[in-house]
């Protein structure tokens, strides 16, 4: 099968970029040709030196958000020079944009799009706005909320390109015009996209996977650790806050705004390890040695990549009942799930690790659950089951 990868990278590499490389590096290896179309953020100058705020170049990049004509006359061209049968867009925003969808149904070819954000139906993508979950703008056909609240980098002439290329795609169906299938991550996800108004029908469930499969972590575990972007949705204030009185280390790996409360709280709790930025291959190890991993996220999780990290090295997780994580996590038996944003509910659930009476039960059901659901194996017939789906119900 040929394969056209559409995806446009983003400044800082995160979860997104290394699903799309996983998906891309699963399907070379089972025979498929793919050939990846992209863009990178880190090209856009505007992004990296805020200069949103600078309306004329924020006018030239929102107007390319909303139709790139590059993009959809060199995917145009593409597509009629080389035979492919499926365009699987990952991620279009910024600077591909829509067009891409119209060149190619211009070639008959189908098309699947992964839905990895809530950018489809959520000007910022997360549904989260002001350190509390936001819906304002679900159901709504133009997102006024979202420029009146400067939801996107917190300036409303950025916003409100977001919002423009959400209505006036949305108005002119391009995507329901066009995509055969949606790929969702979880059910969760799937269903706040159809609530948005994604058809429900063409929402198909497939998560992420783990291309490596690190093995299980060996030897002793002590300790907690934290993996992750440190900022206001990822619940650091609320780890903070309950390691005061958690009587275990705490390992935070991870960068972002907050850094600087994981600085200051390293100062005056000993408990507390900060090792800043670390690479995939040390997080993982670290992963190995610890007794759970926390993930006390406050915003709508889409999926969960640090929750199958932790069980491929058969490490339970302590989780915030929001978003996805309740799927992932199954209480009590690979892990243990806490109400958002309390920090008593999350000592209650690091205390019931540390007074575990055989913590190996749990690990090993950690570890099984990595093998029944997120590795290539398990996950390759899944992707190949939608592409061939898309191939039989492509829009006329």
């Amino acid at each position: 099968m040929n394969i056209l990868m559409v995806h446009n990278r983003y400044r800082f590499r995160g979860g997104e970029d290394v699903s799309t490389e996983a998906e891309t590096a699963m399907l070379r290896e089972h025979g498929h040709n793919v050939e990846p179309f992209s863009r990178d953020n880190r090209d856009i100058p505007e992004l990296g030196g805020l200069e949103w705020g600078s309306v004329g170049p924020a006018l030239r990049l929102g107007a390319e958000t909303v139709w790139s004509r590059s993009v959809h006359r060199e995917v145009k061209a593409l597509l009629r020079q080389r035979s492919f049968d499926i365009v699987h867009v990952q991620n279009s925003f910024p600077q591909i944009s829509p067009s891409v969808l119209y060149a190619a149904r211009s070639a008959g070819v189908a098309v699947v799009q992964s839905l990895r954000n809530y950018r489809l139906v959520c000007a910022n993508g997360t549904f989260y706005r002001d350190d509390a979950v936001c819906e304002l703008c679900m159901g709504r056909a133009v997102g006024a909320p979202a420029v009146r609240y400067e939801c996107y980098q917190d300036d409303r002439v950025a916003t409100g390109a977001v919002v423009a290329l959400q209505s006036i795609h949305r108005l002119a169906g391009s995507w329901d015009r066009s995509v055969s299938v949606y790929i969702a991550l979880s059910r969760f996800a799937a269903g706040k996209h159809i609530e948005g108004g994604v058809p429900a029908d063409r929402v198909v469930v497939k998560p992420n996977f783990l291309a490596d499969d690190p093995g299980p972590g060996s030897g002793d575990r002590s300790g907690f650790v934290y993996v992750g972007r440190l900022s206001e949705e990822k619940g650091i204030d609320t780890l903070l806050e309950a390691w005061e009185s958690i009587p275990a280390p705490l390992t935070i790996i991870g960068d972002g705004p907050l850094a600087h409360l994981v600085e200051q709280a390293t100062a005056r709790n000993p408990r507390i390890d900060y090792r800043g930025a670390r690479s995939n291959t040390e997080a993982v190890e670290v992963l190995g040695s610890a007794q759970a991993a926390v993930v006390p996220s406050r915003w709508h999780e889409p999926f969960g990549r640090g929750v199958i990290e932790a069980y491929s090295r058969a490490t339970p997780v302590i989780a915030a009942r929001m978003g996805a994580l309740p799927e992932l996590v199954d209480d009590g038996r690979t892990g243990i799930l806490f109400e958002p944003g309390d920090a008593d509910d999350l000592v209650r659930a690091a205390e019931r690790v540390l007074a575990d009476p055989d913590p190996s039960i749990m690990s090993q059901a950690a570890r099984l659950e990595f093998e029944a659901k997120y590795t290539a194996d398990e996950n390759y017939p899944q992707l190949m089951g939608i592409y061939d789906q898309a191939l039989r119900t492509r829009p006329a």
